[in-house]
């Protein structure tokens, strides 16, 4: 009898689900989604210095201007290359009467390829007009945001009917998935807002994006060069810097969606990961699902990891923190905990390294401080080999990036020649950690390139007051009566030493007096990325301490809420301030500049600076300008260039690439030409006198092939490995 009204009280909530899904479908599919390109021009862009990046398609240009002359106004397409090894294409030319109310609207085509918009005017620069309105659109749509986003919410809407039609969820568990997908959301200010905020390295890691969408249209995968990047010289992000987790908006931009909505997407999928990881590995250290979710609540709105996904926009190492508590889980089971979990060591180092290479190093050098500790644990075989087996694990599954990397080391890449400084010039000021003026802090960051001033960032109020219930618990009801007390107060004390660190009370210049610590600790670079540590370990010590200070039931529950409140109120404020402040650097509608901030210079040869590129144009120029040589049907793509020479003479080429030793070049007979680093770190090619056909194009060493395929290898094999495992365990059970 009882399994009638289940059933009805199931089916409904069946029907409830669907017509939610539908009607978030409608809404979504009834949005007003704007796919075009439009922007409003300054009067900087008739300099000709930057050029306006535009996506192939048909354009209007407006013009609106008052002048008492006419105004002469053209377009070039700086980055067109001719055959006869020139560059630059006039897009159109045209001269305005002289008028108080003027208009013009002029339509051109961006070919398929880079293309640079650079406009000029000899009246607009000398500033002899009266006034002038520019704008510029696209005539159609150039994104298909729209689609994705109505096939996004129909996929993610039907799989999330699926699932519930299979489980039910107690109030418990309600309750958790509540507050880790309300917290996510909460710190996803990204998607509120039509701009993306001014952020120390946003145009370098949207630019990432950009190049490795750009790398996998051009054929190549795994990517190993963005061909666009470096005024499309080719820069080897990739080879230094692990991009796994980009390829999800990069293939998205692949299939027409914009850089802009996939990367908002990426930073609100780093927030779900964070809440949802943490609450795994926080509940599995602690022994306490209550325990763990506090924890990854007070972890997801950390100030630091909104600062480090905001204002500094290190996208690297914000996907690192997001598996730091997966990485503190899988250490402790393998070498203090049940060793057969080893796994989530393995997936936790993976994470960690294709996110962030510095916070792996970091990761690892704290993973031997543990092991040091743990020797005892470790002489047993069983637990060392299977120690020995997570590494190799871990190194086979990371061979796709790992080989490129130590294959790259040594040549004398910029990244390489920086000279370590003393790390007491970059700690923190103690007591502003615990500042609670967060406005005065936002300013801190957000001019610390410009004017070098000390970093001012806090703890956050939620950690603090966290941490401070702790030590009132252990005073008020004494640490023998609290179950898991002892744990909490590790957690603290390992938080307040990487605070410690973090600071200028920690004696940082003493250490660098050793050589064997200054090469050690020198992969540090700035001791403020220890606060990634200090707030994992903090999170784990203030989560307890909010839940034990009062015994009672109902007043624990009423703490919780006020707790919990408290530190989503920080944030909110937090990034209030930090959207207060910043002014807009990228919109939707209007891709960014071509610009030198597009990209570092970490990655260059010989300490080169990336404006000696973006001073270049994309031809081949001979060392030696006096030796004659004829180039002709010359085309130059992502990669490679192929051309006809005639010279009289032996002569040495610089080609448009950042040089890499894995371009080959040859002739149509199959001889193979000789390259080398040439003037200002590019490609440079030896050709003898004589004529012929040459093709330079960027080739993978077998070497790296082969790196991915045992990559692959070992990733199915562990699949495999425990799928088998998981049905066996199965099978005992029944």
């Amino acid at each position: 009898m009882d399994g009638q009204p289940q059933k009805g009280r199931e089916k409904k909530r069946t029907q409830k689900g669907v017509v939610i899904w539908l009607l978030a479908v409608l809404f979504v599919l009834l949005m007003p989604v704007d796919d075009t390109y439009q922007r409003k021009l300054l009067p900087e862009s008739f300099s000709g210095e930057e050029g306006i990046y535009l996506y192939p398609g048909e354009y209007k240009l407006t013009l609106e201007y008052a002048s008492k002359t006419p105004v002469e106004i053209r377009g070039r397409d700086a980055k067109y290359i001719h055959g006869d090894n020139t560059q630059g294409k006039e897009l159109f030319s045209l001269t305005l009467p002289a008028s108080e109310d003027g208009k013009e609207v002029i339509s051109f085509t961006a070919e398929s390829g880079t293309t640079g918009l650079h406009l000029y005017s000899d009246e607009i620069q000398r500033k002899s007009f009266v006034s002038y309105k520019l704008h510029l659109e696209s005539a159609g749509r150039i994104y298909r945001d729209k689609e994705f986003l109505v096939a996004a919410t129909f996929l993610v809407g039907l799989l999330l009917l699926w699932y519930l039609s299979r489980r039910t969820f107690s109030r418990e568990e309600k309750l958790t998935h509540l507050l880790l997908l309300g917290s996510a959301v909460l710190v996803s200010w990204i998607f509120t807002s039509e701009y993306l905020p001014e952020a120390h390295d946003l145009m370098i890691h949207y630019n990432r994006i950009e190049g490795l969408a750009n790398g996998m249209k051009a054929g190549y995968f795994p990517v190993r060069i963005y061909p666009n990047l470096m005024n499309d010289h080719g820069y080897a992000f990739p080879i230094f810097y692990p991009d796994l987790f980009l390829y999800l908006p990069a293939m998205l931009r692949v299939l027409g969606v914009s850089t802009f909505l996939g990367y908002k997407l990426l930073i609100f999928l780093m927030h779900l990961v964070t809440a949802y990881v943490g609450y795994f590995a926080f509940s599995r250290l602690t022994g306490s699902r209550r325990w763990g979710l506090l924890a990854a609540v007070l972890y997801t709105l950390a100030p630091y990891r909104l600062m480090d996904t905001y204002v500094r926009a290190a996208l690297g190492e914000s996907l690192a923190m997001a598996f730091l508590p997966l990485w503190l889980y899988g250490v402790y089971e393998l070498l203090r905990g049940n060793y057969k979990k080893w796994i989530w060591a393995v997936i936790s180092f993976t994470c960690l390294l294709r996110s962030h290479l510095l916070t792996t190093e970091l990761a690892v050098l704290f993973t031997v401080v543990l092991a040091v500790f743990s020797l005892r644990k470790l002489l047993d075989k069983k637990r060392f080999l299977t120690v020995l087996l997570a590494g190799a694990c871990t190194l086979g599954l990371n061979l796709g990036f790992l080989v490129p990397f130590v294959d790259h080391l040594g040549y004398d890449y910029n990244v390489f020649l920086e000279t370590a400084g003393s790390l007491s010039s970059s700690t923190l000021q103690g007591p502003n950690l615990f500042s609670f003026y967060i406005a005065d802090s936002m300013s801190s960051h957000l001019y610390y390139f410009e004017t070098k001033q000390n970093f001012s960032w806090n703890l956050g109020l939620g950690l603090v007051a966290g941490c401070l219930c702790l030590v009132a618990a252990g005073i008020l009801h004494g640490k023998e009566k609290l179950p898991g007390y002892k744990r909490a107060r590790k957690a603290l004390l390992l938080g307040t030493l990487f605070v410690y660190a973090s600071t200028k009370w920690f004696p940082w210049s003493l250490v660098f007096q050793a050589d064997w610590l200054r090469n050690l600790t020198s992969i540090l670079q700035f001791p403020w990325r220890l606060l990634a540590f200090a707030t994992l370990f903090l999170a784990i010590g203030a989560a307890y301490g909010l839940e034990q200070l009062f015994q009672e039931p109902q007043i624990r529950r009423l703490f919780l809420v006020v707790g919990l409140g408290f530190s989503a109120l920080c944030a909110v404020v937090y990034l209030d301030c930090y959207y207060g402040q910043a002014e807009a650097m990228i919109f939707k509608s209007s891709a960014p500049f071509l610009e030198h901030k597009q990209v570092d210079e970490l990655y260059l040869i010989g300490n080169v600076g990336r404006g000696s590129y973006y001073r270049r144009d994309n031809t081949i120029e001979p060392e030696n300008e006096n030796l004659p040589i004829s180039i002709t049907n010359y085309e130059n793509g992502p990669l490679y260039v192929e051309f006809n020479y005639e010279a009289g003479e032996s002569q040495k080429l610089n080609l448009p690439f950042v040089y890499d030793k894995h371009y080959e070049a040859f002739l149509d007979s199959g001889e193979q030409l000789l390259t080398y680093v040439g003037g200002s770190g590019r490609l440079g090619l030896y050709l003898e006198a004589g004529n012929g056909h040459v093709k330079v194009k960027f080739k993978e060493p077998g070497l790296y092939r082969a790196a991915d395929g045992l990559q692959l290898l070992v990733l199915v094999t562990l699949i495999i490995g425990f799928w088998i495992f998981g049905q066996k365990r199965t099978r005992d059970r029944d």
